[in-house]
């Protein structure tokens, strides 16, 4: 399959696996990461990880809110019918749900 044909076929995933992950492999798929090309050469990548039950549970109300607002405010007719058509809302249980979360900054 070529790039143009899985760029296709990609589909936004909306539920993971709890089972935990290896903390070494978490590291090494940074390390792999943060060799991404970047201008000048710089990879100005930071990497978070956050597997605290408190902050993720506060990231999710965060994430919730604006989204329930795009839901709400943004979103318009079409678009709304087309994401409740996939079952697609403002809730986002998985932040809370994943073992970790691993958040990426540049």
């Amino acid at each position: 399959m070529d790039v143009f044909e899985l760029a296709k076929r990609r589909k936004t995933v909306r539920k993971f696996d709890k089972k935990e992950v290896p903390m070494d492999d978490i590291l090494h798929c940074i390390e792999v990461a943060k060799e991404a090309p970047s201008g000048m050469n710089s990879q100005p990548w930071r990497f978070l990880i956050i597997r605290n039950a408190e902050v993720k549970k506060k990231l999710r109300e965060l994430c919730e809110k604006a989204e329930k607002n795009f839901h709400e405010k943004v979103a318009d007719k079409n678009l709304g019918k087309w994401m409740e058509k996939r079952n697609i809302t403002w809730k986002k249980n998985f932040i809370e749900d994943a073992p970790l979360l691993l958040l990426v900054f540049s």
